[in-house]
């Protein structure tokens, strides 16, 4: 089982560091049909249950987590490179107060509380956590 989703994960978010940053439900609910099936429960089941369940996170966690590595390997590009002269540009027109790829990816940064020195697994287990206790909240809210 875990083999399968480990192959639908990467079709459902590709290129997704581009694109992730909305919610995108109808994929959402694709996941979820998958992980309920693959359970054998109803339709009607939790979602929060499955998700604890199964040990999965939503999609969009998933999404969050790749646009936030894509920006640190943007961040670490050498500066001859065109695409970091590409970002630099970005980032300009960020500090400058417009709404671009950059302001999107800084404000999931602090919606995170990750830092531009932060590596890879921490900023993957920062964003895993960040689900776990929303999970166990709204799980005790159903249970309650």
């Amino acid at each position: 089982m875990k083999r399968v989703f480990h192959t639908i994960l990467p079709i459902l978010n590709y290129a997704s560091e581009i694109w992730g940053f909305d919610e995108w439900p109808k994929l959402e609910t694709l996941h979820l049909k998958a992980c309920k099936y693959a359970l054998g429960v109803r339709t009607n089941t939790t979602t929060d249950a499955v998700y604890a369940e199964l040990g999965r996170m939503s999609l969009q966690c998933h999404r969050h987590i790749n646009i936030l590595k894509f920006l640190s390997r943007l961040s670490s590009l050498e500066p001859e490179r065109y695409a970091n002269k590409a970002f630099i540009m970005l980032v300009d027109d960020a500090d400058s107060g417009q709404s671009n790829w950059i302001s999107k990816s800084r404000n999931l940064q602090l919606f995170y509380d990750i830092q531009n020195s932060d590596s890879h697994s921490s900023t993957k287990l920062k964003v895993k956590k960040h689900f776990e206790i929303q999970l166990l909240v709204k799980l005790n809210e159903h249970i309650t």
